[in-house]
């Protein structure tokens, strides 16, 4: 008899469903944690992404600011020779 209910019921039907929705839920978790994780900083970011904080950061000499903007190829020669004037640079030669 016990045989006969077993195969009615479909067998381990249901402790296959169970341990598939714990995997599932264990998957869920760890992703959550994932993003989490990143969205935290927690996680090093990809090299070339854009950085945490855009603005500049106390105790920078502008000047440095406006060559290393300049070396990066953000701003062009015209641009880089009035921002060094305008902060009190050398006069750009003639």
């Amino acid at each position: 008899m016990q045989y006969h209910d077993y195969a009615m019921h479909g067998g381990d039907g249901p402790h296959v469903l169970a341990w598939l929705l714990m995997v599932l839920l264990f998957a869920v978790l760890v992703g959550l944690v994932i993003v989490l994780a990143t969205r935290w900083g927690y996680v090093r970011r990809v090299p070339g992404a854009a950085p945490a904080s855009v603005g500049p950061r106390t105790g920078e000499d502008p000047q440095d600011l406006v060559r290393l903007r300049y070396a990066r190829g953000e701003i062009d020669r015209e641009t880089f020779l009035q921002l060094s004037q305008d902060l009190g640079g050398p006069a750009p030669p003639g």
